[in-house]
């Protein structure tokens, strides 16, 4: 039998963060999207999404139900292995098709302003190295990539075929990302069936350039 590996478990939010190495914080913040609507949808618009949703296997959606983002920030105690801590955002965009892309993206970009130079006196998040989310956009979007210039999509340099993941079921989008800030590298990039969620899930090895 191999060694023992101890895994630590945080939940915050809608978020739970399993670690092999000690989890140092992981602080939750949300992101009110009230200014990202572009407009409101007619019925027929509605039925004909949702029709197409449950022919994919999954549950229906309100499209006036306009839910917040989420930012769920984890810093992990990497110092003894990597010479430093390692930050890891976890994002996850409303789905509503009524919320106009880019100023999402805007709006998640000025909470990471607010949280990463916060008051005199508050306690300041560090920049991520990596962020994984549901973003609910395509891939190498113009709106996804405006979100942390100079991050790039893991899939873009590891990935290798067509890569979807969403729906589950029928996969035809590929709306879940991580993207990687200059400073880190990406070998492999996979989607994988968990067999439960709407969504596939991602898996990356990558680790620090320096």
């Amino acid at each position: 039998e191999g060694p023992t590996v101890k895994i630590e478990m945080i939940k915050a939010g809608i978020f739970t963060v399993f670690s092999r190495v000690p989890i140092k914080s992981v602080r939750q913040f949300v992101v009110p999207m009230d200014q990202a609507v572009g407009a409101q949808s007619p019925g027929w618009f509605d039925r004909g999404i949702n029709t197409l949703i449950r022919a994919s296997g999954i549950y229906p959606r309100d499209a006036e139900n306009i839910t917040p983002g989420y930012i769920t920030a984890a810093e992990l105690a990497t110092t003894p292995r990597l010479g430093r801590p390692t930050t890891i955002y976890f994002i996850d965009y409303p789905s509503s098709p009524l919320l106009h892309r880019a100023r999402v993206a805007e709006l998640v970009r000025r909470k990471i302003n607010q949280i990463t130079t916060p008051p005199l006196g508050e306690l300041a998040v560090p920049m991520p190295d990596v962020v994984i989310g549901d973003f609910n956009t395509p891939r190498s979007s113009a709106s996804l990539l405006r979100l942390l210039p100079g991050f790039w999509p893991a899939s873009d340099h590891a990935g290798l075929g067509l890569m979807k993941t969403f729906p589950r079921p029928r996969c035809l989008l590929h709306i879940d990302n991580t993207l990687v800030s200059p400073t880190w590298h990406a070998d492999e990039y996979d989607i994988i069936d968990p067999g439960i969620s709407e969504h596939k899930a991602q898996r990356v090895r990558l680790w620090p350039k320096n």
